[in-house]
């Protein structure tokens, strides 16, 4: 992940095998089209642009869950 979009270098990653992901509840993102990536320590709330940017995103990620 990166701190900022313009960010040059990443700052960190996980892996998704064993995550869960979905779209997030409204009171939990500041922003719409918000999901939610769950790992076993940590959830990682994220933004998209679109609600089909969002669910891209989403069913993107499934497949290596």
């Amino acid at each position: 992940y990166f701190l900022s979009p313009a960010s040059g270098n990443s700052f960190g990653s996980f892996q998704l095998k064993g995550c869960t992901v979905g779209e997030a509840a409204a009171e939990k993102v500041a922003r719409q089209h918000g999901f939610f990536v769950q790992t076993p320590k940590r959830t990682w709330f994220l933004a998209a642009e679109t609600r089909a940017e969002m669910l891209s995103w989403l069913d993107s990620m499934r497949p290596y869950l």
